[in-house]
């Protein structure tokens, strides 16, 4: 007689969200776990994660929050939020565990209604069992803005850079485009068109820096392109910055008009798709800063290609980069920007110890097996 033994359970880990980084951890998983991404609505995520939890009832199940951004309505930033009251009671009730993970951890990349974001934020740390940081830099940072809870903390981490796994943006039209080093503002260009604008730059340049990005507050870097640009033109430092945005005037009309007028500047007003391995031959490093706690994926991006970053001196992100020797620091005065310039075509970066540091194996493998 055969005496046939039960499987092992298998642990099942439901992301909130279906993004590259989310795509790439499931990539890099272990076979012998099971990774659910929810895509859509997250005000819909809850009947989603009920579902997935009802065919997984044989194994044992985790359920990860991430981002907390609110709605610009008032109305579904309420029915997100008793969205996720009436899905943390199920899961307290049929005991599945919460983790959150803590993408930005003083704040939220987009908040409309500042008390009710810190209500649900309130409520994700209270009843999540552990909170994940995305580096271990970070860890020190949210022990103290989660001082009650800071048994909790755990970090995880990203991984090398995947081209085929980024966004794509679906542009209503493109432009047919001719060299004319008179006109430096583009709008509606595809990654071919921004290859053909920045393949002559360096003939005309001694440094080309690069910064792309959706438009945010805390993404400091656009607005202190002023500042930046002003003091390479005093130094006489031979330069231009490529910057891709979806920057609007509504949201700074001064910086816009600098960005669209000034010579030193390649203004590509719309987000695209492209690959930064392409790229990388035509430009020579990223400007980059950030007044929030977090650690920009563009980080992981620019050691992946080996550019330097040049970081403005403000937020977490400076001590990241001193830290793992991947680019430098500018002073917010300016004043070591032309040392930084002597130095960053022969200084040695350490882009693969870094890279070695952080994989995204490494990075699931932190949630999964999470002690």
């Amino acid at each position: 007689m055969t005496i046939s033994l039960p499987s092992p359970k298998k642990k099942v880990v439901i992301f909130q969200g279906s993004d590259f980084k989310a795509k790439l951890w499931k990539k890099h998983n272990n076979e012998e776990n099971i990774i659910i991404l929810i895509k859509g609505s997250r005000i819909v995520f809850g009947i989603k994660v009920i579902k997935e939890l009802f065919k997984q009832r044989k194994n044992d199940a985790t359920v990860i929050f991430r981002y907390l951004n609110d709605y610009k309505q008032l109305w579904k930033s309420i029915t997100l939020f008793l969205s996720e009251v009436c899905l943390i009671k199920i899961l307290i009730l049929i005991k599945i565990d919460i983790y959150w993970i803590c993408h930005n951890i003083d704040r939220e990349t987009q908040t409309n209604f500042d008390k009710l974001l810190s209500f649900r934020r309130n409520l994700i740390v209270r009843n999540a069992k552990y909170i994940f940081v995305t580096d271990k830099m970070l860890d020190i940072y949210a022990k103290q803005i989660f001082k009650s809870f800071s048994t909790k903390i755990r970090y995880t981490n990203f991984g090398k850079y995947y081209p085929d796994e980024m966004k794509e943006y679906k542009l209503s039209k493109t432009e047919y485009l001719v060299e004319n080093n008179e006109i430096n503002y583009y709008k509606n260009i595809d990654k071919q068109k921004l290859l053909f604008l920045m393949s002559p730059l360096k003939r005309r340049y001694d440094y080309v820096g690069f910064c792309a990005g959706k438009y945010s507050s805390k993404k400091i870097y656009f607005k202190e392109l002023i500042n930046f640009i002003k003091t390479s033109k005093y130094f006489k430092i031979n330069l231009c910055v490529v910057v891709v945005s979806d920057l609007r005037q509504k949201n700074n009309k001064y910086l816009f008009d600098f960005l669209k007028n000034n010579k030193q500047i390649i203004f590509i007003n719309n987000l695209m798709s492209f690959d930064e391995y392409e790229l990388s031959n035509y430009f020579d490093f990223y400007w980059i800063g950030y007044d929030d706690i977090s650690i920009p994926y563009s980080v992981y991006t620019a050691a992946s290609i080996k550019k330097p970053l040049i970081c403005y001196n403000i937020g977490v992100l400076p001590q990241v980069i001193k830290k793992y020797k991947i680019g430098e620091v500018m002073d917010k005065d300016y004043s070591n920007l032309k040392g930084i310039f002597n130095k960053i075509n022969s200084k040695t970066y350490l882009y693969d110890k870094f890279l070695i540091e952080h994989r995204w194996q490494n990075g699931i493998d932190k949630i999964i097996n999470v002690n």
